[in-house]
């Protein structure tokens, strides 16, 4: 893969739901042998992390996707009939070569070989290899939230919350969307599923931790989240940018974790006015941190006054 004169011995690939050999085309980038150096030596002192998975395609689905000719490790061309065992690397193929290497001393050693951890990415039924490996390559050093949150969903296709993360988020397609960060404000009161998360997610864990005990995905309330974006968008006219700085949903959030609970929290915005609204913004007419804050500690005081008004009639 970087020297045709070194040798290498094949680490098995493992995704969510099999164990395969990786496999080349045409269309991965030859490793350069800069980058290559560091990564075997740092891959022979520390192993291999799991939090940095292979994204792969079964070989037989990448035929079904524009690729013409699959190669092993060795360059040998596989034929066919053996397309079953292999899974073609579109991005990672530099981690591949290198643990390849290491697997090589380790095997004179007679110690145990390195497996790599991948997640199966799901293409699109019109989407060529190229495609996506063009995308990986020229647009996404580093792999956006984005896209291991889309394999999540992929890997686990019943889980609510993953699925309605997926409609809401932000991306170059909804540009409207909410960020991960405060998605979790809304759905998991400020508890977060982070892009680490997201990777093991779509590795088909669903534990993490040292005991691998702990559940990936936190405590979340999808009825609570919805409401709260439905007060927010089509009872009070916040807008969608406002929505998506986390000023609103921190300050719902302090009202639920307090005394009041649930319930002040959503008697609260639903007496938001449009002269609230107005004391929120800034001269620029945007939502202001510290005004919004400041604000709301006035309306909780004036819904106190009004329980205590109620109480006394």
């Amino acid at each position: 893969m970087v020297n045709d004169t070194v040798t290498f011995v094949s680490p098995d690939i493992k995704t969510s739901g099999e164990t395969r050999f990786p496999a080349i085309s045409d269309y991965n980038r030859k490793p350069s042998e800069s980058n290559f150096k560091p990564l075997v030596e740092n891959i022979k002192a520390k192993g291999y992390r799991d939090e940095m998975p292979i994204h792969v395609i079964k070989a037989e689905v990448a035929s079904e996707h524009g690729v013409g000719k699959l190669y092993d490790i060795h360059n040998e061309e596989i034929p066919k009939e053996d397309y079953e065992k292999y899974f073609l690397v579109l991005l990672g193929t530099l981690r591949v070569s290198a643990v390849a290497i290491v697997n090589q001393s380790r095997e004179k050693e007679k110690k145990k070989l390195l497996e790599i951890p991948a997640v199966e990415v799901p293409l699109k039924e019109e989407e060529m290899v190229s495609e996506y490996m063009s995308e990986m390559n020229s647009t996404q050093v580093e792999v956006q939230k984005t896209h291991y949150l889309k394999i999540a969903k992929n890997v686990h296709p019943d889980h609510p919350l993953l699925n309605r993360y997926c409609e809401l988020i932000a991306t170059k397609d909804n540009k409207d969307g909410i960020s991960l960060s405060t998605l979790n404000q809304i759905f998991c009161n400020a508890r977060s599923i982070t892009k680490k998360d997201l990777v093991l997610l779509a590795m088909g864990k669903t534990k993490k931790g040292k005991s691998a005990k702990d559940d990936i995905i936190p405590s979340y309330d999808l009825e609570l989240g919805d409401k709260f974006l439905d007060i927010c968008e089509n009872h009070i006219g916040f807008t969608k940018s406002d929505i998506k700085k986390r000023y609103l949903i921190k300050e719902f959030n302090k009202m639920r974790n307090s005394g009041g609970k649930e319930k002040m929290a959503i008697e609260i915005f639903h007496a938001i006015e449009n002269e609230d609204i107005k004391a929120m913004r800034n001269k620029n007419g945007n939502l202001d941190e510290q005004l919004v804050i400041d604000h709301f500690d006035k309306m909780k005081h004036r819904y106190e006054e009004s329980k205590q008004v109620d109480q006394a009639a």
